[in-house]
């Protein structure tokens, strides 16, 4: 009796050991990043052809990593990668440019896992041993404030559960945004717009939510403060920003990055000269905004059809619409 209760004492144990390293084996994998580096090239009506700086930062990645498995993605393998993912593919086709590589870079690293970088980054060094020690899901600092991430250089594990939150985020923020008071200032502001609906806001809120499992690139050695505020070449311990040509330099982008560099980057309100054209920029900004809202408007009451026909123009119209 005693030998039976000893072996089945052994038996439990055996058993014990062998789940859990299969549960240590599972989480091995769970949170392997693989050698893959993405990269987005979607043409806008400003940028018709990729600029040679961004190139050659490419180049730079390419031939640091020979081993990694290099993509770049452009608008149809975007549309490809977000057909497995058909909630948020409309979405997808109805977004501005911006919004579109903010998406296919989210679902990029959920579907494949890999280094996401912006394209205007160049690696100062190789990022193998950075790969090697990064956790499930790395995020890069902002250089605005140290409790912010920014969204141009992260790594994740395939099919880590952080990108689920932040699709249903993005379902969430992208409906607010079609109606009042986000749509006015979706109207004034596209920074604030792009921001809220697919940008670095919702990654942010995703990572106050649950942290646990996210480590950093921190922003002293990938994202310094000259990446907004120069000069040119900016450069931190790992990359270098050589490019000041991004894709959406709109007027309120600039007057924001303007606002930190001259003001908030040291520690507050402090130049009354700076407080005093900051408001006028932004004023001259808000009337600008006003000014095209009131266009597009006057436009669409001019053409029936912007709004849907009315009874009276299609009878007036019938024949040349073959009605």
């Amino acid at each position: 009796y005693q030998r039976r209760v000893h072996g089945d004492c052994w038996k439990d144990i055996t058993m014990t050991l062998l789940l859990v390293s299969v549960l240590l084996c599972i989480g091995l994998c769970i949170g392997e990043i693989p050698s893959t580096l993405h990269q987005i090239w979607i043409p806008d009506s400003l940028h018709h052809e990729m600029p040679h700086s961004w190139a050659s930062a490419r180049a730079r990645w390419i031939s640091l990593h020979p081993r990694w498995n290099h993509m770049l993605w452009n608008k149809s393998s975007c549309a490809e990668l977000l057909a497995h993912y058909p909630t948020h593919l409309g979405i997808f086709h109805s977004s501005k440019t911006i919004q579109q590589t903010d998406l296919c870079r989210y679902f990029a690293l959920y579907h494949f896992g890999g280094l996401y970088a912006d394209l205007d980054m160049t690696p100062r060094k190789s990022f193998d041993d950075v790969m090697s020690r990064a956790r499930p899901i790395t995020l890069l600092q902002s250089c605005q404030q140290t409790s912010n991430v920014a969204i141009g250089l992260m790594a994740s594990a395939p099919r880590h559960p952080f990108w689920e939150g932040i699709f249903e985020r993005v379902n969430q923020n992208y409906e607010r945004w079609l109606h009042p008071p986000y749509r006015w200032i979706g109207y004034i502001s596209d920074n604030a717009h792009v921001i809220g609906t697919t940008g670095a806001r919702i990654v942010q809120q995703q990572y106050e939510l649950n942290n646990s499992f996210v480590g950093v690139f921190p922003s002293s050695k990938y994202y310094p403060d000259c990446v907004l505020c120069g000069p040119y070449p900016c450069q931190g311990d790992m990359v270098q920003y050589t490019a000041t040509d991004h894709l959406w330099n709109r007027l309120d982008s600039i007057v924001i990055n303007w606002t930190y560099c001259h003001v908030f980057r040291y520690g507050g309100w402090t130049s009354v000269g700076s407080l005093c054209v900051g408001t006028i920029v932004v004023v001259c900004l808000f009337v600008r905004q006003a000014c095209k809202l009131v266009r597009i408007l006057s436009s669409n009451l001019s053409h029936p059809f912007r709004f849907g026909p009315s009874c009276a123009y299609l009878h007036k119209h019938s024949r040349e619409l073959d009605i």
